[in-house]
């Protein structure tokens, strides 16, 4: 009988002329890379002519996770056909192609053992120094990593896949993704280590405040960051949330109506996404909007008079004319090289 772990194969060998032990090379890892070749398809990007900002067209090696469904990550907007689904809030995204033989089979994070990260040109051997906590809170690989690895210790298993620089998506959230029918959702609030809130979108009202603690969201206690980002993503938009809050020695109730959250979740959102407008750190519309007369590749250059230019900038903006009472909010917008306004009311 064998058994085997990262490091070495003992080979237990028993015979006429008693036991004796072998201690056979380490687990050599090439042969998983052949397994990641063998089991994973390079999907190469259609060219979407009409987005004048979209970038190079990329590549991405997915994984096969069993009938003939593929596997990847990507930070950047994709256009393939065989897409089933693609969840640009997390990065994860299936296709559909040929069934294969052979699979990846997800695993639990065993933080206890070393793994290797796995792709088409390397190998790179670490451990896992953090399971995923939240849907932003990845899973922490010791190295940093080519995007789409897979996290194995054994060829057919697989922890998880690389995201970016050190951090990987773990099996919990890989099936949530592969699991969740609709959208994600965010109440406009950010909260610290603490629980305090530390940043508000005007828009949603004035019933909350800086500095108020959140306790727990529509009955669900809310004990440390990672619970807030799970349970406030995941809330129905077509329903109000339940908040209660404690403001110095008070505990109160607050409503708050959800909506859906566009900016994925490695990114800053703006605070116009509770209008349906996603935009890019240059301001470009990236959501097809049916509001305001915005469209999809509008870019914003100005807002009652104030240039901005990143999401920062506009927030920092918008919060200004909040604080001076201001009834309108005049954006400058180009559009196809002509440039014009578009009004929002109070």
């Amino acid at each position: 009988m064998i058994y085997h772990h990262l490091s070495k194969v003992l080979l237990i060998i028993f015979c006429n002329a008693g036991l004796s032990t072998t201690y056979l090379p380490a687990l050599d890892f090439r042969k998983c890379q052949e397994f990641y070749l063998n089991t994973s398809k390079e999907f190469i990007e259609s060219r979407n002519l009409e987005d004048k900002y979209s970038s190079d067209i990329q590549t991405i090696r997915a994984i096969h996770i069993g009938n003939g469904k593929y596997l990847a990550y990507t930070n950047k907007n994709f256009n393939h056909p065989k897409i089933i689904k693609y969840d640009y809030l997390t990065g994860l995204i299936l296709f559909s192609d040929k069934l294969l033989n052979q699979k990846y089979t997800l695993r639990e994070v065993d933080k206890t053992i070393k793994v290797s990260a796995i792709n088409d040109s390397s190998i790179t051997t670490g451990s896992i120094q953090q399971r995923q906590n939240s849907l932003v809170n990845l899973a922490i690989f010791s190295k940093e990593i080519k995007q789409n690895s897979v996290i194995s210790d054994i060829c057919y298993q697989a922890y998880g896949i690389s995201a970016k620089n050190n951090k990987f998506i773990d099996k919990k959230y890989i099936e949530l993704f592969l699991n969740k029918n609709g959208m994600y959702s965010d109440i406009g609030i950010k909260l610290n280590a603490n629980l305090r809130i530390e940043n508000i979108n005007p828009f949603i009202g004035n019933a909350i405040k800086i500095n108020d603690i959140l306790l727990s969201i529509n009955g669900v206690d809310i004990k440390n960051i990672n619970d807030f980002i799970d349970i406030s993503s995941n809330l129905n938009t077509s329903k109000n949330a339940l908040l209660k809050i404690k403001r110095g020695n008070d505990i109160i109730s607050v409503i708050i109506k959800p909506f859906k959250r566009l900016t994925p979740f490695i990114e800053n959102d703006s605070y116009l996404e509770i209008f349906g407008i996603m935009l890019d750190n240059k301001l470009v519309v990236r959501s097809k909007v049916n509001k305001f007369n915005f469209k999809q590749n509008d870019r914003i250059l100005r807002l009652n008079q104030i240039k901005v230019r990143n999401k920062s900038e506009l927030d920092s903006a918008i919060l200004q004319t909040f604080r001076e009472n201001e009834k309108e909010f005049s954006f400058l917008v180009i559009r196809d090289d002509f440039e014009f306004f578009i009004t929002l009311e109070r």
